[in-house]
């Protein structure tokens, strides 16, 4: 598995995006890591989406950006991750803050600790997990942010109770961009 260092600040999985712009996109990032808090940030309605061992905080809504993107700040307890999935038309990126991370983009596994930076483009499958033995924590940014954030909230509702109906599933992801095509790594 190779790994994602300090000094390989971004892995790119494709040469369309430019420096300049995933460099914006890690100002915005930095910025919510430091603290700082715009008017943005306070207008939404619930900060806190619990999935199974993960801990989201909606940093910014999607409708507060006209839905350009969505930031999420994610706690994610020692074996966790999501499921393998694939967004037809959003991309993400993740900047690893605490923890040690496996991440999979496509076929590619990789390892990411702090300081890292994950770019995912549509139509790649991707997944990751703790691999540490503490909480680790990352962020990322929904790019367009569609509904994202109400996404996180609905799929909290549909695991609440533990494993979901396949069906229901699909019907969410569907209605969200989002294809579940594989389980969480690990499993």
């Amino acid at each position: 598995m190779a790994a994602l260092q300090r000094d390989e600040n971004v892995h790119a999985v494709s040469p369309n995006l430019t420096p300049a712009a995933i460099q914006a996109t890690l100002d915005v990032l930095g910025s919510l890591a430091l603290g700082s808090e715009s008017v943005v940030t306070r207008l939404f309605r619930r900060r806190c989406v619990t999935l199974p061992g993960i801990a989201i905080t909606i940093k910014v809504t999607s409708a507060s950006t006209g839905h350009a993107f969505a930031v999420f700040e994610e706690v994610t307890s020692p074996g966790a991750g999501p499921a393998l999935l694939v967004h037809r038309h959003q991309f993400e990126i993740f900047r690893f803050l605490e923890g040690t991370y496996e991440v999979e983009v496509g076929d590619k596994c990789l390892t990411a600790e702090p300081g890292a930076v994950a770019v995912v483009l549509p139509g790649h499958a991707h997944a990751f997990r703790n691999i540490g033995e503490r909480d680790a924590r990352l962020q990322y940014i929904i790019m367009p942010g569609a509904s994202s954030d109400e996404f996180f909230r609905q799929l909290s509702r549909l695991l609440r109770h533990g494993e979901p109906d396949m069906a229901a599933l699909d019907r969410l992801g569907e209605q969200f961009d989002t294809l579940f095509v594989g389980p969480p790594l690990g499993h």
